[in-house]
């Protein structure tokens, strides 16, 4: 297979060096070879590691940057700016029970939702760089960036490469950012004395697969930078499953030790018990309950619905336009597409394969409908399974660059991806990329559907 000029123009976009990566792999057969590339193995079946990395130059970093911010600035705002945190304006807004968008909102404010952990979902297209949804949680993976950074970088291949081009990466440490963003924000809100203890916490049932060396390393990485940066403050970063935290007297333990923050793996919510010491402004739980209300990609059709509103300043109205895709909320009636007034299931019926139909809550890509890939009769029961549930959205299709990665036992193929930009309150952590070959069948580049993770390093150019 020869390199195209889509494809040139791809990785050119990103980089030059990502350009010289794929001259190199082709200049020997070996390095095309998927067995050379062995010790990228986890212990999380799910995690797929690509042999091959995602070389990212300045100009394409910086943009990854301020297009992540800059959108999740905004999403974190809607909630405020359109309901006023109206439990009864969000929840006919959302298509959520009454009682349960009260449950969301219990202890919302701005403060919490301004310092949320995300992941932006953005696609590098020809059109330009576009965020086709917001995950806002604390489960977010990304942990394990560090640890594949180095595990990459050791594989003979990848090694010789920067060895001969000089390549210096450059990528910030993302765990340390998230921890410097716990810390920050744990010592600004609660009373700390000399010990400040961090709990990341899931359930029993195996959602999270322990990797001592991840559990080790993050410990390590935290008592590093509380010793450099907030001597004497000491304390430790502990992986356990929630049966191991009990509360006291309005406080949360680990063993013997005070809980200050909990970072919890469970879809935004913690064991009723604990909320107690969240109330008590004695352990800061993150992300928390308003993360299903935060993390619903109907923000994005409401960003796009009134992305020519007054009430986004100038500034915000030029971001929704150049980084959010066309997007509506499916209910009856008409709306607007190229200025031009449409009848929206008209419309979706008769656009099938330049649109993609999901609901506002989904996980995991279950329930995602790519219109090209989707049969027709499947797009209409789709269509009216939409109407009828009232929660679910309708985007325009954005098609991937063409990127080339390492495909198969010896070989490359075209592949599409997904750039997970992970933004810590208003702090850029970092990015991965999740790609798929561009033959898949459905075309949903999701971790349930086997796609690879794709480590992504910035360089100097």
């Amino acid at each position: 297979m020869e390199i195209t000029n889509d494809n040139r123009r791809a990785h050119q976009a990103l980089s030059n060096c990502s350009l010289k990566f794929l001259e190199f792999v082709k200049e020997d057969p070996g390095r095309l070879t998927r067995s050379n590339y062995n010790g990228l193995e986890t212990p999380d079946p799910k995690w797929v590691l690509q042999p091959w990395p995602t070389f990212v130059g300045p100009h394409m970093a910086n943009e990854l940057r301020e297009a992540s911010t800059s959108v999740f600035t905004i999403i974190k705002s809607l909630l405020r700016r359109f309901f006023s945190y109206d439990a009864e304006k969000i929840s006919r807004y959302y298509e959520i029970p009454m009682d349960i968008t009260q449950y969301f909102l219990y202890g919302v404010s701005d403060e919490h939702i301004n310092n949320l952990l995300a992941r932006g979902d953005f696609i590098i297209s020809p059109s330009g760089l576009k965020c086709i949804e917001f995950n806002v949680s604390s489960n977010l993976g990304g942990a394990q960036l560090p640890v594949w950074e180095t595990m990459l970088v050791k594989i003979p291949v990848i090694a010789e490469f920067l060895r001969r081009y000089h390549i210096n990466i450059i990528n910030k440490n993302l765990l340390s950012i998230l921890m410097e963003h716990i810390i920050s924000i744990t010592r600004r809100s609660i009373p700390i004395d000399d010990e400040l203890n961090v709990v990341i916490a899931f359930t029993e049932s195996g959602q999270y697969i322990a990797d001592p060396r991840e559990h080790a390393y993050a410990n390590q990485l935290f008592q590093e930078i509380l010793q450099q940066r907030y001597n004497p403050l000491k304390g430790e970063a502990i992986f356990c499953d929630y049966s191991k935290l009990k509360m006291e007297d309005e406080h949360l333990y680990y063993q013997d030790k005070e809980v200050h923050f909990l970072l919890e793996f469970n879809n935004g919510t913690a064991p009723f018990r604990m909320r107690i010491a969240h109330e008590k402004g004695n352990t800061l739980i993150y992300n928390g309950l308003v993360t299903q209300l935060v993390s619903n990609k109907l923000n994005i059709a409401l960003m796009s619905e009134h992305q020519d509103s007054d009430i986004f300043t100038p500034q915000e109205r030029e971001t929704i336009k150049k980084y959010i895709p066309w997007t509506r909320k499916v209910k009856d009636g008409e709306t607007t597409y190229n200025n031009q007034k449409i009848k929206l299931e008209d419309f979706i019926i008769s656009n099938r394969e330049q649109l993609v139909l999901k609901p506002g809550e989904g996980l995991g890509g279950v329930d995602v409908y790519l219109g090209y890939t989707t049969p027709e009769y499947q797009w209409r029961q789709a269509v009216e399974k939409a109407f009828q549930k009232k929660n679910w959205l309708v985007q325009e299709r954005v098609d991937s660059y063409p990127f080339l990665y390492q495909y198969g036992k010896k070989g490359y193929a075209e592949h599409n991806a997904v750039w997970g930009t992970f933004v810590f309150g208003n702090q850029y952590g970092g990015s991965w990329l999740r790609i798929q070959p561009r033959k898949h069948p459905i075309g949903i580049i999701n971790i349930a559907q086997q796609a690879e993770i794709t480590i992504l390093f910035e360089v100097e150019e």
